[in-house]
Formats: structure tokens, sequence, C-alpha cells
């Protein structure tokens, strides 16, 4: 039955790959219609049939950058916007069947000579015998006050 639930996840897996590779052009970021008025005394805007201005606001180098769009590459531009929608939603989803693989991995059974090797030790770590005791009569945060004024523990 294992192998039935590692073949749909490796399934799963290469339908959401090729959806993402289907989803073509995408912006990450938001598009904005806002109501401007112009100034002008005799315009309609003064009489409150305000303008309509279309603005794209993303991320660059860690801060926010905003660029005027004319109405016709707004369109575009929400649409592309959607696609940024889509493009998360099977990334995440993308993720989900990956850590269930992964689940599903470590359920299996292990062979013996799995279970024999055991990790090394770290190539930094000193031997055990070579670390410094730790001076267990004194409270951690006295040793540290005595060793910030260099001050020693008789005891």
């Amino acid at each position: 039955m294992k192998i039935v639930n590692r073949t749909l996840f490796l399934r799963q897996h290469r339908d959401l790959l090729v959806q993402i590779q289907a989803t073509g052009p995408v912006f990450r970021g938001s598009v904005a219609e806002v109501a401007v008025r112009c100034g002008k005394a005799s315009c309609r805007c003064q009489r409150g049939q305000t303008h309509r201005a279309w603005y794209a606001c993303y991320r660059q180098g860690g801060k926010t950058k905003v660029c005027y769009l004319p109405a016709s590459v707004a369109v575009e531009a929400r649409a592309l916007r959607e696609n940024w929608n889509r493009l998360k939603a099977l990334l995440e989803q993308l993720a989900a069947v990956q850590v269930a693989l992964w689940k599903e991995q470590s359920h299996e059974p292990q062979t013996s000579e799995q279970n024999v090797r055991r990790p090394r030790a770290m190539p930094h770590a000193a031997p055990r015998e070579s670390r410094p005791v730790a001076d267990s009569t004194v409270k951690p945060t006295a040793r540290r006050k005595r060793a910030r004024a260099g001050t020693r523990h008789a005891g």
C-alpha cells in the first residue's frame, strides 16, 4: 500500500510541476485603481467625478516602488497578478506533496545496513574529556557576573 501512496505522491508532484510551468508570466505586486483630481477649476473632477489612474506597486531591493499604468496595461497587469496568485497556490500544494512524500519515506521499514550506521562526531567539537567543566555550585547568572567583573569563585 505504501508503494501506491508513493506513486500517487509522485504523480501529484509531476502534475503540479506541469501546471507551474504552464502558469505563464506573473507580476508579484499589486495593481491599484486610484481616484485623482487634476486641479483644473472647470474639470468634472471638481464636481465629484474623479479621474481614474492605475498604479503598480511592487518591492525591489527592499523598497516599495510605484509605477503608473495606462488603463490598457492595467488590465494585463491584473491578469499577471492573478497568475502570481495561482503560482503561489501551486507552490504551496507542491510543498505539501513534498512533505507528504518525505513522511511516507520516513515510515518505510529500514534495512539492517541503515540501522547499523551511526552519525560521526562533528569535526569541530572538542572531545568530551577536554571540554571545560561547569561550576555546578554557582548559578549561571552569578558566573557571568563574576566573569564580567574578573573575579573568581573560591569555592
